[in-house]
């Protein structure tokens, strides 16, 4: 999971990189209005994402209380520490939106 998550900011590093050159001839504010918005829409997206996060920690915490679960702190741990997670990306994301509007 560590090697995924080290590869996604990689990935995000690169396309930084790649973004921070100069403005290419033409680029006009229209352009620019036009990413921000698709930046904005990309946010929600992802806060529609971070729902899911939360779905998920409600499902392993609902199981952690199954009276047939095996393990049930491993769940519990896991459920609160997704749902820690989820919740703290959820406010991130939208506070960016709300950022952009």
């Amino acid at each position: 999971m560590r090697l995924g998550v080290c590869q996604l900011r990689a990935r995000g590093g690169g396309h930084s990189a790649h973004a921070s050159r100069p403005a290419p001839f033409g680029f006009t504010p229209a352009a620019a209005l036009t990413d921000e918005q698709l930046t904005g829409h990309v946010f929600l997206f992802n806060a529609a994402l971070d729902v899911g996060y939360l779905l998920i920690a409600l499902w392993l915490l609902t199981r952690a209380q199954a009276p047939a679960a095996t393990r049930p702190e491993r769940l519990l741990g896991y459920g609160r520490s997704v749902q820690l997670q989820g919740a703290f990306l959820l406010v991130f994301d939208l506070a960016m939106w709300a950022l952009l509007r």
